[in-house]
């Protein structure tokens, strides 16, 4: 990844739209045993797991909120979003 001068804020349905239009299907989310796709059992160790992009996003509902959405691919081929502003 290189490094990033400027995070460019997008609002978070643009940010969710183009990671769709670019495969990022799947919804992630992480806890004390690890990286995990939200309709699967199966848990990601680092190394098994890379961030391909990032962005800042500007929620919708509230402003005073900027939640960073993550392109996740992981070594079995899964492609998925990990942000705290999905639910």
């Amino acid at each position: 990844m290189n490094s990033i001068e400027k995070i460019e804020t997008k609002p978070l349905n643009v940010c969710l739209a183009q990671l769709k239009l670019e495969g990022f299907m799947k919804k992630f989310a992480i806890n004390a045993n690890g990286l995990h796709e939200i309709n699967s059992t199966r848990y990601y160790k680092p190394g098994e797991y890379k961030v391909s992009d990032f962005f800042k996003a500007k929620s919708e509902d509230n402003e005073s909120e900027n939640p960073i959405v993550f392109a996740i691919e992981t070594s079995d081929g899964l492609k998925g979003i990990l942000s705290s502003a999905l639910k």
